[in-house]
């Protein structure tokens, strides 16, 4: 059936709640016409999703701060998409894309969105795939996702993706050279005087 949820000290899963609330509606409601079974599931339903949403809460208070982690929660980054479009058509249309998923028009051919989140991002790449042919170039710089820079850019209808990372690079050191590289040391003998 449904999950266990901890509630106070027994435990109820959520099915057992959604068929009280709905047994709830349906005794409070002694007419058994259309449009009051329609009522009785509306309000079935609504009291169901109140008590999941409070249900919820009880279990992350209960549960901490720390586990909070767990609820479907996107960390919004800053992304700025360079449109090189190859015809008007495709131009007009990612005007179009990138002014209704909350962009704003920077300079020429330049679009920022400061709050954009990954699964929003992973939807705004597919409807650049879709609206986008060969001829056309997108790039688009994301600041933070995971931790790092990333430069995604589509150029011939391929995907390509550079991740820079923010720590320093280690620097070699360098190595005396041996073998047949190394400079040549001559070999006399010692002369007597």
């Amino acid at each position: 059936m449904g999950e266990k949820t901890n509630v106070l000290e027994g435990s109820i899963s959520p099915l057992e709640i959604a068929t009280a609330c709905f047994m709830l509606s349906i005794s409070s409601l002694k007419s058994n016409s259309f449009s009051s079974i329609i009522l009785k599931y509306v309000i079935g339903v609504i009291l169901s999703r109140i008590l999941f949403a409070w249900l919820r809460f009880i279990q992350v208070v209960k549960s901490g701060i720390d586990n909070i982690h767990s609820m479907d929660y996107s960390i919004s980054m800053f992304v700025s998409v360079i449109v090189d479009p190859g015809s008007i058509d495709t131009a007009n249309a990612m005007a179009s894309l990138l002014t209704n998923t909350g962009f704003k028009k920077i300079q020429r051919s330049c679009w920022e969105n400061a709050k954009f989140t990954e699964n929003e991002l992973s939807d705004l790449k597919k409807d650049i795939d879709r609206l986008t042919d060969y001829y056309d170039v997108v790039r688009i710089y994301q600041f933070p996702l995971n931790g790092m820079f990333v430069i995604t850019e589509l150029r011939e209808k391929k995907w390509k993706r550079c991740q820079l990372n923010g720590s320093p690079a280690k620097t070699a050191t360098a190595k005396p050279k041996t073998g047949a590289a190394a400079p040549r040391q001559a070999s006399r003998p010692a002369t007597k005087r």
